[in-house]
């Protein structure tokens, strides 16, 4: 079994099932900002992770990211 990667609970992929959710909504929002705003990977965490009204779960994800990837990492394992 694997851990995840932001709480280091017990998972079946990179993340448990709560963060792996969050990341989901990550790739799908970081594809947005990008079109629209030309942010760059470490950019758009930084201010996921700065913004008040982001989520606990999705802030503390985009500081692991941060730390993790420097540019966004595979996304073929996510189920949604």
């Amino acid at each position: 079994m694997k851990r995840c990667l932001v709480c280091a609970n017990e998972s079946q992929s990179e993340a448990c099932k709560l963060h792996e959710q969050a990341y989901a909504n990550f790739i799908r929002r970081c594809s947005e900002w990008k079109r629209a705003t030309e942010t760059s990977w470490q950019s758009y965490l930084a201010r996921v992770s700065e913004n008040p009204n982001t989520g606990l779960w999705a802030r503390v994800l985009a500081r692991r990211l941060a730390e993790v990837y420097a540019e966004p990492p595979n996304t073929a394992y996510l189920s949604a």
